[in-house]
């Protein structure tokens, strides 16, 4: 049953001649059809390639970044990263950080940052 009446013309040819109607098909169209399969089957690899990406993104961004302790971390405290203001936890193996201490970024959980104290060895 059809929910709406074809009129003569290009209406007709769409709504009422296509491989979905029931219809005969029209010359071309099933391959036409076959060689669009073809095509996307062809190009899935690369689409899905440029669709997954590792960019990281939110608080997994800042893993890996240097800032300054704002306030003494004994465990918890506040960092500056990125000239914004973090809630941080220092490693469990570091005994406290100082005020205008360099830190580094170790890990992220929630939007609370773990982070180290930058040793003289990393600076360089």
């Amino acid at each position: 049953m059809r929910y709406f009446r074809c009129r003569d013309g290009w209406a007709r040819q769409l709504c009422c001649s296509g491989w979905w109607s029931g219809s005969v098909c029209l010359p071309g169209q099933r391959l036409h059809f076959l060689l669009w399969v073809i095509k996307d089957i062809a190009l899935y690899p690369i689409v899905r390639s440029a669709y997954e990406s590792d960019a990281k993104t939110g608080v997994e961004q800042l893993v890996g970044e240097k800032g300054m302790a704002q306030e003494r971390l004994d465990p918890q405290g506040m960092v500056r990263i990125r000239g914004e203001l973090w809630q941080a936890a220092a490693e469990p193996t570091e005994q406290s950080i100082e005020p205008n201490c360099e830190v580094k970024v170790t890990a992220a959980t929630g939007l609370t940052l773990t982070v180290s104290k930058k040793s003289v060895s990393q600076k360089a």
